[in-house]
């Protein structure tokens, strides 16, 4: 009984977490996501052989202004990548990226996805996306 109520307090912080502590993992999202973007957008702006990847995906999907839409995205996912990573417009910068990945994988990955799948493994490749 004595070791029960030596550990309360632990486990109860642990289960619980403290306000104190909340910043942690958002911080730790927001900087993660915002270089993955950041790198992603890097790369598609300044490798040959990625921007025309991008571009030839772009054309592809039948999006209109194929040179400006590719050059636009790469260089939101590479500008606000880098602006979300050190917290600058964090809100502004992640509903941007959201609508571009949102338009990404409404026009070109979901036609990536095999066409006879049952429901639950088309779905698997969904979320994946």
């Amino acid at each position: 009984m004595y070791l029960v109520e030596k550990f309360k307090p632990i486990v109860k912080l642990t289960l619980q977490g403290t306000p104190a502590w909340e910043w942690a993992p958002i911080l730790l999202a927001r900087v993660s996501l915002g270089l993955f973007f950041a790198i992603s957008g890097y790369n598609k702006l300044f490798t040959e052989k990625n921007r025309e990847g991008v571009l030839h995906a772009v054309m592809e999907a039948g999006i209109p202004y194929p040179e400006f839409s590719a050059f636009f995205l790469s260089t939101v996912e590479f500008v606000g990548g880098s602006l979300l990573t050190i917290g600058a417009l964090s809100a502004v910068w992640a509903v941007a990226l959201t609508i571009a990945m949102v338009v990404a994988i409404a026009t070109v990955e979901v036609h990536t996805i095999p066409k006879d799948l049952a429901f639950l493994n088309w779905l698997d490749y969904f979320l994946f996306l």
